[in-house]
């Protein structure tokens, strides 16, 4: 993908990024002149994320992982199922339901 050479950062965007946690990634986009740099520090930063990822990963049980994943479905179903019968007793849909309560359906 070619971009342009030049670009006006704008720190709008920097702030939909959520790097609060990361601000010497922050510091230096802010003081990007140029599009290239902008994908440089972005690159930089997501290859020190995969070496993170890649260690945590190492030290993952995948038994306990299931386990895990497991719980989180029995807790949405739950929740899925609390929701449907709220939606009952409103008289209102799902969707609805899920939009009152700002819920993310899949």
């Amino acid at each position: 993908m070619k971009s342009p050479a030049n670009c006006q950062m704008d720190f709008k965007v920097l702030e939909k990024l959520n790097l609060d946690n990361y601000p010497d990634v922050l510091e230096k986009l802010k003081k990007c002149q140029e599009t290239k740099e902008v994908w440089d520090v972005l690159r930089t930063f997501e290859n020190s994320l995969d070496k993170v990822i890649t260690e945590l990963e190492k030290n993952v049980d995948p038994q306990e992982l299931l386990d895990e994943l497991h719980r989180y479905n029995d807790m949405k179903d739950m929740t899925q199922s609390v929701i449907g019968t709220l939606a009952n007793i409103q008289g209102n849909t799902l969707a609805k339901v899920h939009e009152q309560f700002n819920v993310i359906s899949d």
